[in-house]
């Protein structure tokens, strides 16, 4: 979060003589699961006529996903 990375929160923590080391920021690109979800979406918009409960159809496309796809 921007808080941590203040000019004076940096400085205390200088003071203490740790260094700061902080995360990149986010990217989706980089988080698999955020292309699972992706993809999941795709395949229920691609099921979105069918008359299956949105549970079954879930089950259905969790029971695609293979450790490739991942």
């Amino acid at each position: 979060a921007p808080l941590h990375k203040t000019d004076l929160n940096i400085q205390y923590i200088k003071a203490k003589g740790v260094k700061a080391i902080f995360n990149a920021p986010y990217s989706p690109e980089w988080n698999g699961i955020e292309l699972i979800f992706a993809w999941m979406k795709k395949q229920l918009q691609n099921f979105s006529t069918s008359n299956l409960s949105l549970g079954i159809l879930i089950l259905r496309i969790l029971s695609h996903i293979t450790p490739e796809l991942c």
